[in-house]
């Protein structure tokens, strides 16, 4: 029982470095399976979450960047064609990468959740699966106004309706420029005559 406790609050311990991303090496852990597999996972689940941010984000930049050369009105038809495939291009990979990130994700917290389980931690004590997720998403935030609002929305499901968002965008974009091309470079349809 004294040897399930030590490797409790052993893998406690690990757990918490890994929430803040200090992962190194716990040598009396590291010789137990569980407590090699915990800690590369633990660095796994680490690495996820900074790809679940750092995707969108670069992704977003990008989109900017072919929205710019698609709705500037010195841009030719097939620049702004070209952006606009570009635009679907980037939101789909990201939305694909994002996905399949969050699902490894999930499988790797669900993973340490039965190693903790295993460790002999208890439900409340555990930092890693729904119970876990559910206590985090609950948490008080400082400004309660915005919580109530957005505070329990899905991240990955915001950020794959604002790419989905974006690829309507660009396939308006590009509706535009194939039915009035000249509404994107500021020319009138129909130019009066004097």
């Amino acid at each position: 029982m004294t040897a399930r406790v030590s490797q409790g609050a052993s893998l406690s311990r690990m757990a918490m470095d890994a929430e803040q991303g200090d992962i190194q090496s716990y040598s009396d852990d590291a010789e137990k399976p569980d407590g090699r597999i915990y800690e590369v996972l633990a660095q796994r689940i680490n690495n996820w979450h900074q790809l679940l941010w750092q995707v969108p984000l670069f992704a977003f930049t990008a989109q900017a960047f072919t929205f710019t050369i698609a709705l500037a009105p010195e841009s030719t038809r097939l620049a702004r064609l070209i952006a606009c495939a570009l635009s679907l291009l980037i939101s789909l990979v990201s939305l694909v990468t994002l996905v399949r990130q969050r699902k490894a994700d999930l499988l790797d917290s669900k993973r340490l959740n039965a190693i903790e389980k295993r460790m002999g931690l208890g439900k409340g004590e555990r930092l890693h699966g729904r119970r876990w997720a559910k206590r985090r998403a609950n948490m008080p935030f400082d400004w309660r106004w915005l919580d109530a609002m957005v505070g329990h929305w899905n991240l990955t499901a915001t950020w794959a309706v604002a790419f989905l968002i974006l690829m309507l965008m660009a396939l308006g974009v590009a509706v535009v420029e194939l039915t009035d091309p000249g509404l994107l470079s500021g020319q009138p349809r129909h130019p009066s005559r004097h």
